[in-house]
Parts: C-alpha cells; structure tokens; sequence
C-alpha cells in the first residue's frame, strides 16, 4: 500500500508513505503487478499534465488486478469563479484537474471504466492543513480499480 506524496499525512503500517524521496514524474521503483493500493492526495496538479498521464499508466503498472488508485485533487468546478484564478496559477499548481480530464486519462491509462467519485476517507490528510470546510468545497476524490 503506497502513500505517495504523504507530506505530513503520514499513514500506519502497513503503508509505505513517500514525499520527496519518490519522483512520482519517473518510472514508480515497485515491480508490476505488486500492489494493492496506491494513494495519491494533492500530488498529482504539481506535475504536467503528460507527467500526470505517465503517472496514471505507471500506477496501472504496478497495480495488481482489483487494485485501487485513489486521487485527490483541487478540482476546478468546485472552487467559486473568484478564487478560480487563485488555484490555476498559484500554489505551484502545473495542472487542473476537473472530474472529466481526471476520468478520460485513467481510462486512458488502463483503469476499468467504473472509476468513481468518493467522499473523504480516514486516509485522507489534506483537509487537516486546511480545514475540513475548505477542503469540502475544493477536492475532488476519485478511485480507480485495475
């Protein structure tokens, strides 16, 4: 079980969490077919788009088959057309994410077409940094299955 850019979010065994020490924009250092569950959470808009899709097919990789990828990210349609601006060029955001794009490039990845949006879960971190109600309004959580 992989927590890949954890932060502070920093999950029990038997996750293996990692920030900084994995480049989630080179090939993910686990064989194919070795994992059961990777979460990625406000990760993913730091990286391109192409950087972001390479990552979605690297995590299809190492899934095994029935394995979750679970996403959170900033979504755009979710945020007020005031603070739009904000999220797309601040917070060293590469990327913006909307429930479509997420979806086309997962299935584009290889995912199962039953990829679906979920609330938050006990894993989830973000909102802890900054605050459940800003959270709410800006995340948009998605798991894919292999």
């Amino acid at each position: 079980m992989l927590n890949l850019g954890c932060g502070t979010n920093k999950l029990p065994h038997p996750w293996k969490n990692h920030d900084r020490d994995l480049d989630i924009t080179k090939p993910l250092p686990y064989k194919s077919d070795s994992v059961d569950v990777i979460f990625i959470e406000h990760c993913l808009e730091h990286v391109t788009g192409p950087q972001g899709f390479r990552f979605m097919q690297e995590a299809f990789r190492v899934l095994r088959k029935g394995g979750t990828l679970r996403i959170c990210v900033p979504e755009l349609a979710r945020v007020d057309q005031a603070k739009r601006v904000d999220l797309i060029v601040n917070h060293g955001h590469l990327m913006v994410y909307c429930w479509e794009n997420l979806n086309l490039m997962l299935r584009a990845a290889g995912f199962a077409p039953d990829i679906r949006i979920t609330d938050r879960k006990g894993i989830d971190g973000h909102w802890k940094v900054i605050g459940r109600e800003l959270d709410d309004a800006e995340t948009l959580r998605v798991e894919a299955y292999k």
